[in-house]
């Protein structure tokens, strides 16, 4: 179901997120951000911003551990690790 993260006095931002299986034993998440403006439009936000990032997140890693669940991290992270060399 959308959330409704952030109220501004035009619109507000919704996120949709969207869990895909991947291989099995992983799912890759999703995040669909929009603004859903007082007149009914929606408009797709094509990335993340700073401010939904630092509000989303944690509440998301927090959802997944108590769950059991640990977030391997985006794929910049995956592909930034330093070799143990």
């Amino acid at each position: 179901m959308p959330r409704s993260l952030q109220h501004w006095g035009l619109y507000r931002v919704v996120v949709r997120l969207e869990a895909v299986p991947v291989d099995g034993r992983f799912v890759r998440v999703f995040i669909h951000p929009y603004r859903h403006y007082i007149t009914g439009r929606r408009s797709k936000i094509p990335y993340l911003p700073a401010g939904l990032r630092a509000t989303l997140l944690p509440r998301l890693h927090a959802a997944l551990e108590a769950e059991g669940l640990e977030p391997a991290g985006t794929a910049f992270q995956r592909d930034h690790v330093r070799p143990s060399w």
